[in-house]
């Protein structure tokens, strides 16, 4: 692949007449590839639930004409026959099929079997239109809805569609015509026809098969089974990326929840170191006060009786605000009021409040 040259060793002598044939059948290695692919199918199930749905997928059959047709096929049907909204069914009952009429009644068959099967197994079927979700008062038309297939909460889009192939556009008389008469006429270079084949498609990214088309050998009519079985494989895939993307939210809510408590706590504590210094600054005013009474005192006998009396009623006041202002006292006073509560360590967590 690189483009270098490499050099193919030769074989070694042959040195008798013996020699090993190998054959292997025609077809045997596609053969095996399908059993290998139908094996490892339906494993969200119980080994016996799982044979249980093989078996009936197996045993779906598309019929040959409508009879008792499933709720959907029946409105969808009335709804394009019905001249009055008077009488035509409700919308989120009526899907859209881009086939053309000749395989008009061919789609509504294979949807029937679809329909009828999926609900025997248990699932769900919505017509809904997506547009339609977006503006509140705006009634979309029903070739905007999608059929879902559901369970529980989980759904896989599915269409039926009919290929269309192109083809060189050949000029038509009127075009001529309007050419010559005004100058000018949209002439495309293309057509594009209806070619009779129908594909089906469910349209989820990481299903296994996403979809199955008319062949020359097999039709999707032949192969209804595996395409309830893939449909059934859609949603559980779904289902898993469901429940893998609410544990990933569930981890980031929690690691959410452990970064706020910590902002929560670091922030507490801040406020509660704020509230150390401060309460050791004042302690280390009041023991210079402590220090400078204490001075003030020993200097009493310096000072004549009338200043030793004003000085110690200067004392007993600044002994007072000593008193106060020391954390390790917490005194009221009188005109201050209180500065500082009793000390109470308090290192314990407050109960979260969410």
């Amino acid at each position: 692949r690189a483009g270098e040259k490499m050099t193919k060793p030769p074989l070694p002598q042959h040195v008798d007449n013996k020699r090993i044939i190998i054959r292997e059948p025609a077809n045997q290695s596609a053969r095996n590839y399908t059993a290998m692919k139908k094996a490892d199918v339906l494993l969200f199930l119980h080994e016996d639930k799982r044979e249980e749905v093989k078996a009936f997928c197996a045993s779906i059959v598309v019929p040959n004409e409508l009879k008792q047709p499933h709720v959907f096929v029946r409105d969808t049907i009335q709804y394009h026959k019905s001249r009055k909204d008077s009488t035509k069914p409700p919308k989120n009952h009526v899907f859209n099929t881009s086939v053309c009429n000749e395989q008009q009644d061919r789609a509504y068959r294979i949807w029937d079997a679809i329909f009828k099967a999926v609900e025997k197994l248990g699932y769900t079927v919505k017509i809904e239109s997506p547009r339609g979700q977006r503006y509140w008062n705006y009634d979309p038309p029903t070739a905007s809805n999608v059929i879902y297939i559901q369970l529980e909460q989980d759904r896989v889009p599915v269409y039926i569609k009919e290929h269309q192939k192109r083809v060189e556009h050949v000029i038509t008389e009127k075009e001529l015509a309007e050419k010559k008469k005004y100058g000018y006429a949209y002439i495309p270079n293309y057509d594009f026809l209806y070619s009779g084949k129908l594909s089906f498609t469910i349209d989820e990214y990481h299903a296994k098969r996403k979809s199955w088309n008319d062949g020359k050998k097999k039709s999707i009519d032949d192969e209804i089974g595996d395409i309830v079985i893939g449909i059934m494989e859609a949603i559980h895939i779904v289902k898993e990326n469901r429940e893998k993307r609410e544990i990933r939210e569930q981890k980031r809510l929690e690691e959410e929840i452990r970064r706020w408590e910590m902002e929560k706590r670091r922030d507490k504590e801040k406020e509660r170191i704020k509230f150390l210094i401060a309460e050791a600054e004042d302690y280390y005013q009041a023991r210079k006060l402590y220090e400078y009474i204490a001075a003030l005192n020993a200097a009493l006998p310096n000072f004549e009786d009338d200043e030793q009396k004003e000085l110690k009623q200067y004392l007993s006041w600044a002994k007072q605000k000593a008193d106060w202002l020391n954390p390790l006292k917490a005194k009221e006073d009188e005109v201050m009021g209180k500065r500082h509560e009793r000390i109470v360590v308090d290192l314990g967590e407050e109960e979260d409040d969410y």
